[in-house]
């Protein structure tokens, strides 16, 4: 590749995959690694090690996004056609070479801080699987139209799969009981704000311009997308709050039950309103709740 193709490439990154995107998959792992210490469960590891592993954790969440280029290429070609890959600035060839390079990555972290145990890499394996059905609509073809609980469903798993791999990539031992309802706290955890957010941003007004399968008020209706969006937010909130009791940080209470309070409050106003800039801002609470959330289980555990 030039030099040319890497600015395009980049270009595309930043256009398809912007830095809070980068920013929210960082905070997934950083949660899981940072509980995982509090809970003496995990392997020690260096300041490289771990933004190796934050690293590994946004790429494959690119990688994500690499995949749904493919599926959705034809489509965004019509609705889409500034973009940077419809525009033939970059092929899809070259972001299968990207998604290469992200697999490589991911799995050389998942060997280097496996401590010598094979869960991680077995783990990896599953995730890699799933995202494969995933990518090709679990044999159904245009399942976003056909069955779009189903596709939302199966696509927010994946977070519970990450965390999964997480854990079993950075885990010292085998998981005992008391850990595993920690650990799975922080995945539903995850699963429901990822859920909330990826429903309240998709919670549009109208139907203008959009294609089947684009937005959760063509399923549900545009006020009980809000409405179940409000209610992932208040439960994430709440899962998130329980497992701070558990960690005994009560800063982490203190900023979770402040986003979550402002999402809510975001989310009324849009479902009153329907102004565009209030479910904007419900988004932002709730991606700055899971970024604060990383944040404060993290300081405890890296000052330490």
């Amino acid at each position: 590749m030039n030099q040319r193709k890497f600015q395009n490439i980049f270009s595309w990154i930043k256009e398809r995959f912007p830095i809070p995107h980068a920013l929210l998959a960082g905070a997934v792992y950083m949660k899981v690694d940072a509980t995982l210490r509090h809970l003496d469960f995990g392997t020690i590891r260096g300041i490289a090690l771990t933004l190796c592993g934050v690293a590994s954790t946004v790429l494959f969440f690119l990688l994500l996004r690499i995949i749904d280029e493919h599926k959705d290429f034809k489509k965004d070609a019509l609705s889409h056609p500034e973009r940077v890959l419809q525009r033939g600035l970059i092929t899809l060839h070259d972001l299968r070479l990207v998604g290469i390079l992200c697999v490589t990555q991911i799995t050389l972290f998942t060997l280097a801080s496996s401590s010598g145990r094979f869960e991680g890499l077995a783990a990896l394996c599953a995730l890699l699987v799933w995202t494969a059905l995933m990518s090709f609509d679990f044999n159904i073809g245009n399942l976003s139209s056909k069955r779009p609980v189903f596709y939302a469903l199966s696509h927010l798993f994946v977070t519970v799969m990450i965390v999964g791999w997480i854990t079993a990539t950075l885990s010292c031992s085998p998981l005992t009981v008391q850990y595993a309802a920690t650990v799975g706290s922080v995945a539903l955890y995850i699963l429901l704000a990822s859920a909330a957010l990826e429903i309240t941003r998709k919670a549009f007004v109208t139907q203008e311009n959009l294609t089947e399968g684009d937005s959760y008020s063509r399923v549900f209706g545009f006020k009980r997308s809000v409405i179940l969006a409000g209610l992932l937010s208040a439960a994430a909130t709440t899962v998130d709050v329980v497992i701070f009791l558990g960690l005994d940080l009560s800063m982490g209470i203190f900023t979770s039950l402040c986003f979550g309070f402002a999402s809510l409050v975001f989310l009324s106003r849009y479902y009153e309103t329907e102004e565009v800039r209030f479910r904007k801002l419900a988004v932002t609470m709730i991606g700055f709740q899971l970024i604060a959330s990383s944040v404060t289980t993290s300081v405890p555990v890296l000052i330490s």
